[in-house]
């Protein structure tokens, strides 16, 4: 055993380091559950579906309200989740460096990840039940949920899959609503960045109230809210295109510069001269590049780093004006009414839609002369000068591959609009005070609509760079303009690739040819029936036996519609043999194909707790519970998870927790269904031919089949009489999951499978023509990788009154702290395994901590959130090199000054939030392509001091 677990196993063994807040939560759930209960007194715990009055379930759970959320981050609910260190690798607006996707598809909203898993293995509830996926991968955008009338969120921190089935491996997150809210209540705020950008706006309005002399509740709410997001990367100081060179060894290690740029094309047109491109130019021409008028100047490459194609300044390429933070308009509505048809017997219906919008800009188009779509000009083309036209003609050159990056011509730009129906009708009761049930059926619709804009297309582009004058008007026209192909291309407008010439109506009027807009429309839906039957079977000597039992079906169907397919022909008739090859695209972004799958889900469960001591000379009380579940899918046959647990209480405010459970994550539809999608790539690393640019197409696997994870928790509470106000608790904690869906790199599939030959399953993705040139490589998710992970949570809080502060003084202190040193992962069977804890590219530092301090007095509150976090590496195989430090630690914090006028159900809150008080810029780590992907450690604050007013009112 290694000496962290002989430390934590000590340290939960001695009553003094035990360190919760669990018995403060427990205190809120049973207040806010006896209003809503069949029968006071019972407490519906997240993490069990069993109903008993009292019960400390065994897994670890953290509950926060909505209160605490919105006085930390009034922004929404989801920025203050975030901010708890259990939520290490959580995707926002702000921190999913402009939404870049790979495979066409890109990632907007907020989704929650406990772990840094993934958030496909984090379990959404609302009200303890599954909300269906909001997200075209089967993800949840927790921003679509009725933000405005949540209460609390309890946040389980272990694996349930038992309890919940599928995807409940790293824990769940249940928001639970204020259901008998009664009144009217609202919020209006605004925002704004101390750089003047990234100005937000929310607005929101709840309403309560009974009817039927009390037997009904009825509720609506709505939200507004609007994000700018910050347009470029280039308004903030710390950024500086900064690029990563090298490879890592002895020899070229990797080391940082700023202003990086690509040495091999230019924003101009470039003309390089090596063995392949260009190899019989004479000197006049060679590593020139073009002016706006058709002339020549020389390139300058800029100074020297230790990877060739790249230098620090000079004229070469980077990525400019992409999105620091993507943009968001969001818009909820939400309704539920309920109504007690006798004592026993209550039935609900609620609604709620979401509408989201998204905007974000990315990398600009390559066309390098190494590409697929390089750009070639011929001799009597228009847009030439007279100069490099008579040298090319007295050298016998015909034509120029020319090497560039397109500012304008297929610049991605992306829209993203979601729109999520979600409804559940269902009934609930009791028979004979002694057991409880409840039925409910959810249906769920969401819609993903992602255009394109501005999607280079490269037929057009070469019919458009092939500019002549007309012989009888005199005028610059297309060349297939002047041919009996005319027809194929309508419109062509000639373009002018020779410096930018953006604002010139023709350049313009080109652009607007070749541009087009691009589109993907994809829909989930999900019908699911939930039944559970619970409550005591039994009295023993300490207590009643108490049960679930619980059974499940899922229908849920995905479809995606394109305006292109990947697999349409290209057709390239007409024009001269230009640049593309013969794996040149249609379009110079992604193009996602039509289709789509269904699965059918069934499931049975059940739970049960045996309390074993009561108020005995053994101890206070001691639980056992267990459950298992059974579940079939249509795709990939049976599963079966199970837990076991303990609850022990040797005297009165201590308590111990373990449990030990199998977990699964099945894989989503997307995954096993994913359309095809189609993108070139170039130089792979082939160990068995040249390098040639190739097409990579990515798909689904419908052969795959559930992860298994196991986990183990254990822990121990402590709520001392001696000390009042003050809870504690730790938990330590291992998670390990097998099977795990990934990407196995193309390099390993090139590996692994000599060319004709069926030595690995890899063959089968491959395509060589016959002369054994890599043409193409399937890349779709396989099972074959495992991660397992460990750590210790630690949770404090302490909330006293302070007269001297006036009639409502107070001072309350909450302390979380996550300790994670151990992520092993290997991504591929024959992958090595590597430690990613304390990794900043994509993982999280080791240590993270929030501390929240708030003091209140004569009607004002003053509360600081600080995040701490320890320092990282730059990667996790230890046998590379780097020449920079490694980033050190990262400490932000947050302000809050409130103001309540009036108490009660008539009351009225002012409050100013800064966020990132002391404006800390986020740690630098730099990629190897400068201005495309946002260059900081995973999940630093890139937005910088953020302001924050507004009122809220109830009444």
């Amino acid at each position: 055993m290694r000496p962290i677990k002989s430390i934590i196993l000590a340290t939960t063994a001695l009553t003094f380091c035990a360190f919760a807040s669990t018995a403060q939560a427990q205190e809120t759930a049973e207040q806010e559950a006896a209003d809503e209960a069949p029968a006071a007194g019972d407490i519906v715990v997240t993490g069990t579906r069993i109903t008993r009055d009292g019960y400390d379930a065994p897994t670890p759970t953290t509950i926060v309200t909505a209160e605490q959320l919105d006085i930390s981050s009034p922004t929404s609910v989801t920025q203050g989740l975030i901010k708890l260190p259990q939520f290490a690798g959580s995707q926002t607006q702000a921190g999913s460096n402009g939404g870049l996707g790979s495979g066409g598809v890109n990632n907007i909203g907020s989704f929650l990840n406990l772990r840094n898993f993934g958030s496909l293995r984090t379990l959404i509830l609302l009200d303890g039940r599954r909300v269906p996926p909001t997200n075209f991968d089967g993800n949840i955008d927790v921003d679509t949920l009725p933000q405005a009338l949540v209460q609390r969120v309890d946040v389980v921190t272990g694996g349930v899959s038992a309890v919940y089935g599928s995807d409940a491996v790293t824990g769940v997150v249940n928001y639970v609503l204020d259901r008998k809210f009664t009144g009217i209540k609202g919020l209006a705020q605004a925002g704004v960045s101390q750089y003047g950008d990234g100005a937000s706006q929310r607005i929101s309005l709840s309403a309560g109230t009974p009817f039927a002399g009390g037997r009904g509740h009825l509720l609506v709410s709505g939200e507004y809210r609007n994000e700018d997001g910050v347009a470029t990367k280039e308004a903030r100081p710390w950024f500086r295109d900064q690029l990563l060179t090298g490879n890592g060894s002895a020899a070229t290690p990797y080391k940082s510069f700023d202003f990086g740029r690509e040495n091999d094309r230019s924003f101009s047109s470039l003309i390089r001269r090596t063995a392949t491109v260009n190899p019989g130019i004479p000197d006049a021409l060679a590593n020139m590049q073009f002016n706006a008028d058709g002339t020549l100047r020389p390139f300058d490459k800029g100074a020297p780093t230790n990877s060739a194609n790249f230098s620090s300044g000079g004229d070469g390429t980077y990525h400019p004006a992409t999105s620091l933070v993507a943009s968001l308009k969001t818009r909820q509505l939400f309704g539920r009414a309920q109504y007690d048809f006798t004592d026993n017997i209550t039935g609900f219906a609620q609604i709620s839609y979401s509408k989201l919008g998204s905007h974000h800009s990315q990398a600009t188009a390559n066309r390098a002369d190494t590409s697929s779509s390089k750009p070639v000009i011929f001799a009597d083309n228009a847009f030439l000068s007279d100069e490099v036209r008579d040298l090319m003609n007295a050298n016998n050159v015909d034509a120029l591959t020319l090497s560039l990056r397109g500012l304008y011509i297929g610049r991605p730009d992306f829209e993203i609009n979601t729109k999520n129906l979600i409804g559940t009708v269902g009934f609930e009761g009791r028979i004979a005070d002694r057991f409880n049930w409840d039925i409910a059926y959810t249906y769920g619709k969401g819609q993903t609509n992602q255009i394109q804009h501005d999607n280079g297309s490269n037929p057009k582009f070469y019919a458009a760079i092939d500019a002549v004058r007309d012989p009888v008007s005199g005028n610059i026209v297309c060349r297939v303009a002047l041919t009996a192909n005319a027809a194929l291309y309508p419109g062509c407008v000639p373009l002018n690739i020779f410096g930018d010439h953006r604002g010139e109506a023709q350049q313009e009027a080109a652009i607007d040819y070749i541009n087009e807009d691009t589109a993907w429309y994809a829909t989930n839906r999900t019908d699911n029936i939930v039944a559970n039957f619970g409550g005591d079977l039994f009295d023993l000597w300490a207590g009643p036996v108490s049960f679930n039992i619980n059974g499940e079906y899922r229908h849920q169907k995905f479809e995606l519609t394109s305006s292109r397919e990947a697999t349409d022909p290209v057709n390239f008739i007409g024009l001269r043999p230009n640049g593309w090859v013969g794996s040149t695209l249609a379009y110079t972004g992604v193009i996602v194909s039509s289709g789509g799958g269904s699965q059918e889900v069934y499931e049975i469960g059940g739970e049960l707790v045996v309390p074993l001591l009561k108020d005995s000379p053994l101890g206070r009380s001691l639980d056992l519970s267990g459950g298992a579940r059974y579940t079939h899918y249509r795709t990939s046959g049976g599963v079966t998870t199970w837990k076991a647990g303990l609850s022990y209480a040797p005297i009165d405010g201590l308590s111990f927790r373990g449990v030990i459970s199998r977990d699964i994550r099945a894989p989503t539809l997307y995954e096993l269904f994913q359309p095809n999608s189609i993108r070139n790539l170039g130089s792979p690393v082939d160990p068995y031919g040249p390098a040639v640019t190739y097409q990579q197409i990515a798909g689904g696997n419908r052969n795959l089949i559930p992860e298994v994870a196991r986990t183990f928790t254990l822990g121990a509470v402590f709520t001392p009489a001696f000390f009042p106000g003050f809870s504690a608790s730790v938990d330590y904690y291992r998670i390990r999951i097998n099977n795990i869906i990934g990407l196995v790199p193309v390099e390993v599939q090139l590996r692994d499978c000599p060319p004709n030959t069926n030595a690995s399953p890899f063959c089968q993705n491959i395509t060589r023509n016959g002369a054994g040139v890599l043409q193409s490589i399937f890349t779709g998710p396989t099972n074959g990788a495992f991660a397992k992970t460990e750590g210790v949570d630690l949770d404090m809080s302490y909330r006293s009154a302070v007269p001297a502060f006036g009639e409502d003084g107070a001072v309350g202190l909450r302390v979380f702290v996550a300790y994670q040193p151990s992520f092993e992962r290997r991504n591929y069977p024959t992958d090595r395994t590597l430690d990613y804890a304390g990794v900043g590219d994509g993982y999280f530092s080791k240590w993270r901590v929030t501390t929240e301090l708030s003091v209140k007095a004569a009607g004002f509150d003053v509360t600081l959130l600080n995040r701490f976090k320890s320092g990282v590496k730059r990667s996790a195989d230890p046998d590379l090199i780097f020449v920079d430090p490694n980033p050190g630690t990262y400490t932000i914090t947050d302000l809050t000054v409130g103001r309540d006028i009036g108490t009660g159900p008539r009351s009225m809150r002012f409050f100013v939030n800064v966020g990132n008080l002391f404006n800390r810029h986020p740690r630098i780590m730099a990629n190897d392509s400068p201005g495309q992907v946002t260059p900081v450690v995973n999940g630093d604050d890139v937005m910088g001091r953020y302001f924050t007013s507004g009122v809220r009112f109830k009444f």
